[in-house]
Parts: structure tokens; C-alpha cells; sequence
């Protein structure tokens, strides 16, 4: 899991990761464009309590982007 500490992740930061889920701490303020560029995520979900990003149907949206998706795993697992 990610740190409580984190608040910045940059490109490309799940481009090789062994993991197929991630969970973004309520302190990450930063989300790099192309963090999940090349990942094999599956399924992202976003602290309740984070003030600038939300997920929702496994869209990881800025929030004060008036809902507009910022980031998107479109990727789905077989099964």
C-alpha cells in the first residue's frame, strides 16, 4: 500500500508494478498525467477523505476539475 505520507507521484510511477489495485491516500495532492502509463492496474480507488482527486466506475477524476476525468484506467481483468 502507499504511504499516508505521500503527496506527490510522478510520471510513470506504476509503469512497472506488480500490483493490480492501488489505493491513493488522502494526502496525495499530485498526480502526475502519465503515472499509470504502461501499469497493469486494474482497479483504482481513492481515499474518502482526499480533497483533490475521487474515483468513480474505476476513473480516477480530479476534483476540482468540475468531473471532468483527468487520469483513466480503462484496463479490465479477465474474469
Amino acid at each position: 500500500s502507499l504511504p499516508d505520507s505521500l503527496e506527490i507521484v510522478d510520471g510513470e510511477a506504476f509503469a512497472v508494478c506488480p500490483f493490480d489495485s492501488i489505493h491513493i491516500p488522502r494526502s496525495v495532492k499530485s498526480i502526475a498525467c502519465n503515472a499509470f502509463y504502461s501499469g497493469r492496474l486494474y482497479y483504482i480507488t481513492v481515499d474518502d477523505n482526499n480533497p483533490f482527486y475521487h474515483s468513480k466506475n474505476n476513473c480516477l477524476i480530479e476534483t476540482d476539475s468540475k468531473g471532468s476525468t483527468k487520469h483513466f484506467n480503462e484496463r479490465k481483468k479477465d474474469g
